[in-house]
């Protein structure tokens, strides 16, 4: 599984819990438009936005009918993990005690976890080409999305400070040794 697949699922999770209420406000948006029409002479511009509000719904609404598809699809135990951290976005603590395992194991588990939502998304047809083609004009979801990614820069780049360490600390008792 690859990093973008990886943090394309961790992003759709995450903006689960949002999608109903970014419709909700669609819908009162459309109702704005609608009212509003009666004072507005372009009809055409007021349609127009209706029509593009409603397209923007469809994908919103869709978007959570495929991540509750791909939840029912993987092994129950990683959806409920899954759901914990990323929809009810509960504390890793907390949810390693909720579910009764190791904080250790929970990490593992929830590694693994996000391995098979992705797989299941790209079984579905959603790979990262169609995800950013389908997600580029919704900016809060290209925010998480954005935030996942400084996220593993971040990550990788303290793995590697710690394997270096750990290769100086080596090379430091190595050459102690020679002298």
């Amino acid at each position: 599984m690859n990093t973008d697949e990886k943090i394309w699922a961790k992003t759709l999770l995450s903006s689960y819990s949002y999608l109903e209420t970014i419709c909700g406000a669609i819908d009162k948006t459309v109702l704005n438009y609608g009212i509003n029409s009666a004072i507005n002479r372009d009809a055409e511009y007021v349609a127009n936005k209706i029509i593009s509000l409603t397209e923007r719904k469809k994908i919103l609404i869709n978007t959570k009918i495929l991540i509750d598809n791909v939840l029912q699809r993987i092994d129950n135990k990683y959806a409920k993990i899954l759901v914990l951290k990323y929809i009810d976005k509960i504390k890793s603590e907390t949810a390693s005690k909720l579910l009764d395992m190791s904080m250790r194991t929970y990490f593992r588990k929830t590694s693994l976890a996000v391995d098979n939502f992705a797989s299941e998304l790209k079984k579905f047809g959603y790979n990262t080409v169609k995800l950013n083609e389908l997600f580029r004009n919704e900016s809060w979801i290209l925010e998480i999305y954005n935030a996942y990614v400084q996220k593993h820069i971040k990550d990788s780049e303290f793995e590697n400070l710690n394997f270096l360490g750990l290769a100086l600390s080596m090379l430091r008792k190595k050459t102690a040794g020679v002298f």
